[in-house]
């Protein structure tokens, strides 16, 4: 997946192999290392910071689960 939209992104940009790049083409480029993933990454957070809710109280039941489980595991 990760190399199919590579190659999208590289075709969108107007990449030739093996031809000097235009200064749009390496913009581009840059932006596709740069900017594009930013935005993903920022995309993600939103997402994640939606859908993940960690309140107080949940917390707290973690952390006994966790110490829970440690007991049992040292017996």
């Amino acid at each position: 997946m990760s190399g199919f939209l590579s190659g999208i992104g590289l075709a969108l940009v107007g990449y030739v192999p093996n031809v000097v790049q235009s200064s749009g083409t390496l913009v581009g480029i840059k932006a596709l290392l740069c900017l594009y993933p930013a935005v993903a990454l920022a995309l993600a957070m939103l997402v994640i910071g939606k859908m993940y809710k960690l309140t107080d109280s949940r917390h707290a039941e973690m952390v006994q689960d966790l110490q829970r489980r440690h007991a049992e595991n040292r017996v």
